[in-house]
């Protein structure tokens, strides 16, 4: 599929100056890393814990779709060994995730890299960019850090730098290039909204897909929250509102992002953020405007809702909201609040509410605050609210500033 015509470059000016940002894939990691943020005190100061040590919440094995096959549907699910324990009807979500994990931290396979030949590297600096270094890497592309440079002919010499995502159909699955590719392509065409992570331009040369994006000066929520620490409450309730304003947005659009996670919120040079990373990103609104429900499991396992584990067909619209509060905990708390590694185990602390804030995150948060966390995590999903629901919530509305500078938006 050719998509040269969907978003042709468009750098005849200068970029808007509205700090869209795009924190690229990371690379994998091992499995003992992937758990959870560990924070190791030395010292305490007037503003908290210093975090001496963090382990990154990186999960690559966990964020890979999954489609119910009607073949296995008939297959027994695997049950926790208690009788009161829910009963996870869909082992294919975690066990495929694991057992892709294992073959993807072999010794004997190596990650999925795009290799730029002299003759794409030509090609590109024939429009314009130069290709400065590799940023990562993961299973559907790469990632560079490209320079952009006007043309002689334009006034302005200025150069931008840019992150270029780089998919090789050679090197990816087929069901990746069918499937996902073209939605992602469809959907980063027809959004905008300042809070979500904006592409400047799409294309495709030597069965390889570009996408042109700006970088993200800040890096990602994760590594923000991993470097500053835990955030004072009323920095989380601007980036919350920023987030739930994106979500809105996507809902009332039809789009489902399903994939919402610290690594895929961006950071911007003025601190704000954007959501990105719409690999598995779906219409669910069909054209004689039914919601659709999803039956592909995708995701990150410690983001994903109950719904999805207990592998029935799901409202793609209510998961994001569930991932939004998984988000917003770690904001305050440097961990996650399920930290079961058995999917069965963590369905059972899921539908139970079974989480903890950390001390930090009680010193620093209010009432309010908690009562918002714990309404994105209902395991109920007719009872989990929406996001323009949450944007009218005691807590979000709490600091008059926050509105001030994150206006609503006149629908064009």
């Amino acid at each position: 599929m050719s998509f040269n015509h969907v978003l042709p470059l468009r750098y005849a000016g200068t970029p808007k100056s509205n700090n869209h940002s795009y924190r690229p894939p990371t690379k994998y990691t091992k499995w003992h890393e992937q758990q959870n943020i560990e924070i190791r005190t030395s010292r305490h100061s007037r503003n908290g814990p210093v975090i001496r040590k963090t382990t990154r919440l990186r999960q690559h094995q966990e964020d890979i779709g999954f489609e119910a096959e009607k073949a296995n549907s008939n297959r027994k699910s695997s049950s926790p060994s208690s009788s009161t324990a829910p009963r996870v009807r869909s082992p294919r979500f975690p066990r495929t995730a694991k057992e892709k994990h294992q073959r993807a931290t072999s010794d004997d396979r190596s990650e999925p890299k795009v290799i730029l030949t002299d003759y794409d590297i030509m090609k590109l600096e024939r429009k314009g960019f130069h290709v400065d270094k590799p940023l990562s890497s993961g299973s559907c592309g790469q990632i560079f850090m490209m320079t952009y440079k006007l043309p002689e002919k334009e006034a302005d010499n200025s150069t931008y730098k840019m992150a270029v995502k780089v998919v090789d159909r050679n090197v990816v699955e087929d069901n990746f290039i069918k499937k996902f590719l073209p939605r992602e392509i469809e959907i980063l065409s027809e959004i905008d909204h300042p809070y979500v992570v904006t592409v400047y331009a799409m294309m495709e040369m030597n069965e390889k897909a570009y996408f042109f994006m700006r970088y993200a000066e800040n890096g990602d929520l994760l590594e923000y929250i991993t470097k500053h620490g835990a955030l004072p409450e009323n920095h989380g309730r601007l980036w919350m509102r920023q987030l739930l304003m994106a979500v809105d947005y996507l809902d009332k659009t039809g789009i489902a992002h399903r994939d919402i996670k610290c690594e895929n919120i961006l950071v911007t040079a003025n601190l704000n953020i954007q959501l990105a990373d719409f690999g598995f990103a779906r219409k669910y609104v069909n054209d004689e405007g039914k919601e659709l429900m999803c039956e592909t499991y995708c995701g990150s396992l410690s983001y994903a809702a109950p719904e999805i584990l207990e592998g029935r067909p799901f409202c793609p619209k209510k998961v994001d909201i569930w991932s939004t509060g998984i988000v917003m905990f770690i904001m305050f708390n440097l961990e996650k609040p399920f930290k079961r590694k058995a999917p069965h185990q963590l369905l059972l602390a899921q539908q139970s509410k079974a989480y903890k804030w950390s001390q930090v995150g009680i010193t620093k948060t209010s009432d309010d605050c908690k009562k918002m966390v714990d309404a994105m995590l209902e395991p109920d999903v007719m009872r989990r609210p929406r996001a323009a629901t949450l944007l009218q919530k005691t807590w979000m509305t709490a600091d008059p500033d926050v509105i001030k500078y994150t206006p609503e938006l006149r629908e064009k």
